[in-house]
């Protein structure tokens, strides 16, 4: 046996639960394909997380909660999770051709971004697509370029761009925004910021790098080119579950059904964050998906070592 908890995704959520896990004792691993923090490391300015009343990085508030698990005596390890088998009471986690042994799993692999779903996207991958404002902004200073989406993740990439480039288009298909109202005010204010509701992408052009994308209106379907050298998809994500479809029931979205206990059908293995069923989608809930997991597997390993002894 080598570990009486294995994490995987060491997102805030994983990050969250380790913490937990680690002051309760249980001997805790979290696996991730990339490292701490999930998305977002990247943010540059969290407002919405209780206790910063003038907001946090990404990079701080990670880095803290690091800290805190590493701490309570958590260990970590790079891998990419294919898969689990299930037999006898335990749980196997196989990873990159290794496999981990535990008695409990919490599954937080998060979300992935969603593709824009347009022609050449892979070819303008890193030539014009980009996924990060805080790592790749620099690079578009004083260069028009374009936001895709209209929720909380977008305004934030959105606003943070206006510092550094010399235009930002705003590219939502839906009548109005759906981010909180504080942003979309703060887009309101921004002479930088042009919101344009009711457009969908379309297309992207230029020969080796993004030169302009085409989008249409949604409504008369009329067609226009804006010339960007930059778009930042921001369009949701979808669960990181894949690896899991075999062991644990998932719903229509890929996303891991749990119960108010972040518990699935399956004994020992838990879920918590972005990849799990109706989930908020906020740090605060993440933070408590992932501690609320923790305590449930600690309090199953516990029923489970006290029916032995019976």
């Amino acid at each position: 046996m080598n570990h009486d908890l294995v994490i995987i995704g060491c997102g805030f959520a994983g990050l969250s639960a380790a913490l937990q896990a680690g002051r309760l004792g249980l001997a805790t691993l979290v696996l991730d394909p990339i490292g701490m923090g999930g998305q977002i490391l990247n943010t540059d300015r969290i407002e919405n997380y209780p206790g910063f009343p003038d907001g946090i990085s990404g990079m701080d508030l990670v880095t803290a909660a690091e800290q805190q698990a590493t701490s309570a005596g958590v260990s970590y390890g790079f891998g990419t999770v294919t898969g689990l088998e299930v037999a006898d009471g335990f749980i196997t986690v196989l990873a990159d051709g290794e496999s981990h042994t535990t008695r409990s799993v919490i599954l937080a692999s998060g979300g992935q971004r969603r593709a824009l779903g347009v022609a050449d996207e892979a070819k303008f991958e890193g030539r014009g697509v980009s996924h990060c404002a805080t790592c790749d902004g620099p690079m578009y200073a004083d260069q028009d370029v374009a936001v895709i989406g209209g929720g909380d993740s977008a305004l934030d990439e959105a606003l943070y761009l206006t510092s550094i480039c010399r235009s930002v288009a705003l590219v939502c298909r839906d009548t109005k925004l759906s981010a909180l109202k504080v942003l979309v005010d703060r887009a309101a204010e921004s002479s930088k910021l042009d919101v344009l509701l009711n457009t969908r992408l379309e297309s992207l052009g230029g020969a080796a790098v993004l030169a302009s994308i085409g989008v249409a209106d949604t409504r008369s379907g009329a067609e226009r080119r804006l010339d960007v050298t930059g778009v930042f998809p921001c369009i949701g994500t979808a669960p990181a579950t894949e690896a899991f479809a075999k062991s644990v029931p998932l719903d229509g979205g890929g996303h891991v059904v749990v119960d108010i206990d972040m518990a699935t059908e399956v004994p020992g293995v838990f879920a918590a964050g972005a990849c799990r069923w109706k989930s908020a989608g906020q740090l605060a809930s993440a933070a408590g998906d992932g501690i609320t997991a923790a305590l449930s597997a600690y309090h199953w390993l516990d029923s489970r070592q006290q029916g032995s002894r019976g």
